[in-house]
């Protein structure tokens, strides 16, 4: 093949490693699992396209605090009737579970309460009041520690042997045992 040949094709990558791909498997398998469990835990209702967009709306809002390099959630163009959108269910517990984390179970958003558009206006209402509470913006903030980051004691502990007796003659030997046993 010619070097134009070979430059047309483009950028290859180098291929993984079979643990590389063992691995990258496994993850897509968690994933699927992760994604099965949200849209079993997701409630079914009737959700208006503009109600889910206030949703939507919120939640983008509130998940840059989290991390700025999660996707947003697209805007929706059309009413569900079902179950939400895989996306919204995950990004909704795991606000849930920080707002526990951060001792702040009164704004915690439920998806018990997220059966119709009420709700969701409501549950909405509830991420916006925790993008602009301080405490929670704070509990963001703070960088969990990792284990390589723990601060560790070291204790120094010195167990001083008593000195090895000198080694003793077999007649002091019997001495000294006949002096114990009598």
């Amino acid at each position: 093949m010619a070097i134009a040949d070979l430059e047309a094709l483009g950028p290859m990558e180098a291929p993984m490693d079979p643990e590389e791909e063992k691995a990258m498997g496994m993850a897509a398998e968690a994933d699927a699992e992760v994604d099965d469990v949200s849209l079993m835990a997701a409630p079914d209702g009737k959700y208006s396209a503009r109600s889910l967009n206030v949703l939507v709306d919120s939640l983008n809002k509130l998940l840059p605090l989290f991390d700025p390099s999660l996707p947003m959630i697209p805007m929706q163009s059309v009413d569900i009737v079902g179950k939400l959108p895989v996306e919204i269910i995950k990004a909704i517990t795991m606000i849930n579970q920080a707002t526990k984390d951060a001792q702040i179970p009164d704004l915690a958003p439920s998806l018990n309460d997220m059966i119709d558009d009420r709700g969701i206006e409501m549950v909405a209402g509830k991420l916006i009041l925790l993008a602009k509470n301080r405490d929670f913006t704070m509990f963001l903030k703070m960088k969990p520690k990792d284990a390589t980051e723990t601060e560790s004691t070291e204790v120094e502990i010195k167990v001083e042997t008593p000195a090895a007796a000198p080694p003793m003659a077999p007649a002091e030997m019997d001495s000294l045992m006949a002096s114990r046993m009598g």
